[in-house]
This record gives structure tokens, C-alpha cells and sequence, in this order.
């Protein structure tokens, strides 16, 4: 019984160390070298990963300083060309980049993708981008400086869980062009020091404790809205006007 458990545990070892492995890694044009998972083969697309493949790992982490991650890479294991759709899970966590900058082929940013990373450079989010995923910003800075804008694109229809949460350098986010967004989740930014907040028309559901803990100074709900959940902007000790339109 003990060998029998001693080979299992051997090969989920072995199976768990490959699944570890990113699918290829190749340089960019600086010579910097990018890690790559192919997301489908079929299309030929991948995401930027890490070292790991997608596992959280500090030694592993990138130290380079500016990343540039080309639209599309060439597999140097079969020769095809691959287009990069997404910044994957962990991709560049607690990594040292100062300077990103991101193909507009993106169209999904993953799980604590940029977590605890600082840019200098304000982070473009381009149009195509449809989601940007849960904890992908939070404890992170995405541009330089104490009051800044954050926009997204038209074609954006998630943000995930507590994504820009403790985003204490944002001042104002204009979600006014994100006409797909349907619901915002809960603890999206919670605790920041947003002062300045433009919802987008089409919006259904602001979820709980969304915007709680910041600076608003005023509101207006889009007419859309049809629900906001409890504490949604709760502790804004600033907000002195509230346009509900026909909620």
C-alpha cells in the first residue's frame, strides 16, 4: 500500500512540475525573454505567462524593468506564429516592470495579473479588451502619479472581484464608454481615493461595497441601473449629491 501511494505521489509530481512549464518562452525585439501558454491551438493564441507557466513564484518573478509584449510571437518549438489574446493568471506578479506596454490583440487580463506591480508609465486599455479579470490591479499602480484617470474601453464587459481595489492613485474612473457593462461586482474599488465617477448607460446591477471607502464628491446613476446592493458606496464621508434619474 505504501509503494502503491509512493508511485502516486511520484506522478503527481511529475505531472504538476510539466503543468508548471510555460508552453514556449521566446525573446522580443529588446532581447528580453517573454514567457508564452498556447490558450488554443487550434487558433493559435496564446497568453503571456510566467516563468511558472501561470504559477505564482518569486523567484521566477520577471526583474526586467520594461516589457513590451509584441501582437504576435513565433513558437520556436513548430515555427507557427501565434497571436497573444491575453495576459495571464499571475503573469507578472510582484514583478520589478516600470514600463508596460501591452498588444492591442489583448482581450482579457488574468487573475492578479499585475498585483503589487508599480508602473511608471500610465497602462493604455486599449479597445478589444473585454475583460479584465479578478484582483488583476489590486495593491497595483498602472501609471504614475496621486490623481489618476482610469478609462476603459468601449468593448469592456467584466471587471472582475476587487480588481482595482486599494487603488489609492486613482482619482476619477470613466466607465462612461463601456456600454456592455452589465454588472459590476462587489469590492471592484473598494478603498481608494476616487473623487470622480462617470457610469456607463446600460448598467443593470452596482454590486455590494463597490465603491466604499473612497472620495466621491457626487453621483449620477444611469437610468439603466435597476439594483444597488448594500454598502455599495458606503464611507464616502465627501459625497454630497446623488442623481438617481429613474431608478
Amino acid at each position: 500500500m505504501k509503494r502503491l501511494l509512493f508511485i502516486i505521489s511520484c506522478l503527481v509530481f511529475v505531472i504538476t512540475s510539466k503543468a508548471q512549464a510555460p508552453s514556449f518562452s521566446t525573446p522580443n525585439a529588446a532581447g528580453v525573454t517573454l514567457h508564452y501558454n498556447i490558450i488554443d491551438a487550434t487558433k493559435r493564441y496564446v497568453e503571456l505567462t510566467n516563468k511558472k507557466g501561470g504559477i505564482l513564484s518569486w523567484e521566477d518573478r520577471y526583474t526586467e524593468t520594461t516589457i513590451i509584449v509584441p501582437a504576435t510571437v513565433v513558437n520556436p518549438n513548430d515555427g507557427q506564429t501565434y497571436t497573444v489574446k491575453r495576459i495571464g493568471d499571475w503573469a507578472l506578479h510582484s514583478s520589478l516592470v516600470k514600463h508596460f506596454e501591452m498588444p492591442t490583440t489583448v482581450e482579457e487580463i488574468g487573475y492578479r495579473s499585475f498585483r503589487q506591480v508599480n508602473l511608471q508609465d500610465q497602462l493604455v486599455f486599449h479597445e478589444g479588451l473585454r475583460n479584465v479579470g479578478r484582483e488583476s490591479f489590486d495593491n497595483a499602480g498602472y501609471g504614475p502619479g496621486l490623481d489618476l484617470t482610469l478609462t476603459l474601453p468601449s468593448t469592456c464587459d467584466s471587471i472582475g472581484w476587487m480588481n482595482f481595489a486599494h487603488a489609492f492613485t486613482t482619482g476619477t474612473v470613466d466607465l462612461s464608454r463601456c456600454s456592455k457593462l452589465k454588472y459590476i461586482v462587489g469590492l471592484v474599488f473598494h478603498r481608494g481615493n476616487i473623487h470622480t465617477l462617470k457610469l456607463p448607460e446600460g448598467l443593470l446591477v452596482i454590486g455590494e461595497r463597490t465603491f466604499d471607502n473612497n472620495k466621491l464628491v457626487s453621483l449620477d446613476i444611469p437610468s439603466t441601473v435597476k439594483k444597488i446592493e448594500v454598502g455599495a458606496f458606503a464611507s464616502n464621508p465627501t459625497l454630497k449629491e446623488v442623481n438617481l434619474r429613474k431608478l
